[in-house]
């Protein structure tokens, strides 16, 4: 009944031609919308599969500090709870970090945001690797 009726709507040849290879209201629907993204299907769901795994790997990285702090303790002659608060202190800026950085880039751009972010984590481990 609605395929008939949206058959009825559409008066273009291109648009009878997909009515007729559609079977459901639905595909008709999606068969008759432009389409809105420059990727297929397979395409979005690897997109939002290496998102998901980026956002998993950065908490995932504290999980592997866990069965190590006692010997990271007694190898850098500190204690176990400073060695806990710097993993703390690393889930609070992954954490926020992205809040901040998605701001930055909204109002300046992803490069800028993407360089500055890389500048910041290359003078970082600049400054530990001279630390020890």
């Amino acid at each position: 009944m609605e395929l008939q009726r949206k058959q009825k709507e559409s008066d273009s040849p291109d648009d009878q031609k997909i009515l007729q290879t559609t079977k459901t209201v639905a595909d008709v629907n999606e068969a008759l919308e432009p389409n809105y993204s420059a990727f297929n299907i397979w395409q979005k769901r690897w997109i939002v599969f290496v998102s998901a795994f980026a956002a998993w790997f950065s908490t995932a990285s504290s999980f592997l500090f866990f069965p190590a702090i006692e010997s990271l303790a007694h190898g850098l002659n500190t204690s176990i709870q400073n060695i806990n608060l710097t993993v703390t202190s690393y889930l609070i800026v992954a954490g926020v970090a992205p809040a901040l950085t998605a701001t930055f880039s909204d109002r300046i751009g992803r490069r800028p945001a993407f360089i500055t972010s890389f500048a910041i984590f290359l003078a970082a481990n600049i400054g530990l690797a001279k630390a020890i």
